[in-house]
């Protein structure tokens, strides 16, 4: 496999300071030399009894032992030797061998991984096949792509766990070779967005308020609110810059996490600003917010964060439900990924779960005039 020579070299050779150790993994994990590792070309290293015989892709997360960061073992892993933190676990596989395989799989991924902040990366090698099909639900079957014709090549994946600027790195590495998209990488991440820039204002409607353009951030604004006034209602626009390998927000997911407090206080969550409405055109969001302080006079002051949460908030991108199927026979997408879309669907929904991504934030003040 050139692959493995080529990722090798890149983590080697190309990341300063990184130190790499080789696993296999089936019915169980064992950690192997660099020479054992290399013969992973040939057809031996892959008929070890005890491992073999399934594919076990959760047993990556169950090692016993020192872990590198808050990772578990792979097949292969870089690790910088300046902070375990920036590990990056690099799994080569072809996913599934059983159905059930995806429940255990998100499972551990999420606990050790998604809960502890660090990214996943899931990208697509589409490489020539002569062989058996082992994940599927009929008996396995043979299969061999046709040469020259890139449409019946089968695909393996590579699986990447760590900080995400460091995942994007390997990839952006990787990407010089012919048989690498960097375009299919998908990145399920707590970041979704590199910069933003935000607006607030007021709707027309809103006769008590009235925006005062008081210095600060560019993300920072201030309202005053007419003497007898209970509030109204605020127009918020961001434009956001997202990473290119996140999956596409819906923009009917939005949610926004309102706090009392300036900048740097944790504040406390509040029910005086509501999203009303949400829409885009695009990577720009108009969104309405219905502000309601029946208080006394004074000066409030909150923290807007706008959200992706909730199901459907993400859209997996085209090339899953290219490459995925539930049922993969040799009349029937035989080249295909079982439960491929299923993996990405439940990868996505957990990370939401953990920690809905921010898309941007601002910084409200009103000023209630008595």
């Amino acid at each position: 496999m050139t692959l493995l020579d080529e990722l090798e070299g890149a983590v080697q050779n190309r990341l300063r300071d990184s130190t790499v150790r080789y696993f296999k993994f089936g019915e169980a994990i064992r950690q192997v030399s660099r020479d054992e590792f290399r013969s992973a070309k040939g057809a031996v290293f892959y008929n070890e009894p005890g491992i073999f015989k399934q594919t076990n892709i959760d047993q990556v997360f169950l090692r016993e032992g020192p872990r590198p960061g808050p990772l578990a073992a792979s097949t292969l892993v870089g690790r910088p030797a300046s902070t375990a933190s920036e590990a990056v676990a690099i799994v080569v596989t072809d996913l599934f061998q059983h159905d059930n395989d995806v429940n255990l799989v998100v499972s551990q991924i999420r606990r050790n991984c998604l809960e502890l902040g660090c990214s996943v990366g899931l990208l697509p090698v589409m490489s020539e096949f002569d062989g058996m099909v082992f994940d599927a639900r009929v008996p396995s079957f043979p299969y061999k792509s046709t040469p020259g014709n890139p449409r019946t090549r089968r695909p393996f994946y590579l699986l990447f766990f760590g900080e995400q600027d460091r995942i994007e790195e390997l990839v952006e590495l990787l990407s010089a070779r012919p048989y690498i998209d960097r375009n299919r990488l998908l990145l399920v991440s707590p970041k979704i967005v590199r910069h933003y820039s935000v607006a607030v204002s007021k709707d027309p409607t809103s006769k008590d308020l009235n925006l005062r353009h008081a210095p600060g951030a560019a993300d920072e604004f201030e309202f005053a609110l007419r003497r007898g006034g209970t509030g109204g209602v605020l127009r918020v626009d961001f434009q956001y810059d997202p990473i290119m390998a996140s999956p596409v927000v819906d923009p009917t997911g939005i949610q926004i996490e309102v706090r009392t407090g300036a900048r740097g206080m944790a504040g406390k969550p509040t029910e005086a600003l509501k999203l009303l409405t949400a829409t885009a055109i695009g990577n720009k969001v108009s969104t309405t917010i219905a502000l309601d302080l029946p208080g006394p006079p004074g000066e409030y002051e909150f923290q807007l964060l706008f959200r992706v949460g909730g199901a459907g908030a993400f859209t997996a991108p085209s090339w899953v439900s290219e490459l995925s199927s539930d049922n993969p026979t040799p009349a029937d997408g035989p080249a295909k990924t079982l439960n491929l879309k299923r993996l990405v669907d439940e990868l996505i929904g957990a990370s939401l779960a953990v920690q809905p991504p921010p898309l941007a934030r601002a910084f409200v003040t009103v000023k209630k005039l008595g």
